[in-house]
């Protein structure tokens, strides 16, 4: 599917725009930063390979699919502070099959200004009013207080915890069937 201008968000202060391999660079910065990474996936930075694969992912995921993740651009500098967005949840237990994951990343100097907040509630508003998903996912370590207050101003609410890879997130989701 076509990434087109209806793929792009905006906010007060953001723009949201689909990733694409462009944005490699950009990403692999935030990727190689051991503070951003401390509680994404194992908590490890990405060797370049693994952030040109990922990059990649991101990319086809919006051709296959017509969503996926936005790069976000502050709008009074158009600078990259980071990604967020959904995809296919990839586990393959009955309770996250075909389950739409919302996730992101904020680079460190963007950190507690409120972006984080404002992406996600547009995310979150744009799973319902433009994607029309029915239920949206999102994991987070519990010492991750900073993205579960993130989740928790969207809408998300703790739903139960579940154990990747020997390590326990706490698992939040929003129910669109249940939004007026």
């Amino acid at each position: 599917m076509h990434k087109s201008i209806d793929h792009i968000i905006e906010t007060e202060q953001l723009v949201l725009k689909p990733i694409a391999e462009k944005n490699f660079q950009r990403l692999f910065e935030m990727y190689s930063n051991p503070n951003v990474m401390k509680y994404i996936y194992d908590g490890k930075i990405f060797s370049e390979e693994l952030a040109k694969e990922k990059v990649a992912d991101f990319d086809a995921h919006w051709h296959q699919h017509g969503f996926g993740m936005w790069m976000i651009y502050l709008k009074s500098s158009e600078k990259a502070i980071g990604y967020a967005g959904f995809r296919y949840f990839e586990d393959e237990r009955d309770q996250f099959k075909n389950q739409i994951e919302l996730g992101y990343i904020i680079d460190e100097p963007y950190w507690g200004k409120g972006y984080a907040k404002e992406c996600i509630k547009a995310c979150v508003d744009a799973g319902i009013n433009r994607y029309h998903f029915q239920c949206v996912v999102a994991t987070i370590l519990p010492e991750n207080i900073s993205s579960i207050n993130v989740a928790t101003h969207a809408g998300l609410s703790y739903a139960f915890d579940a154990d990747f890879d020997n390590l326990i997130h706490h698992v939040y989701t929003i129910n669109y069937d249940f939004i007026d």
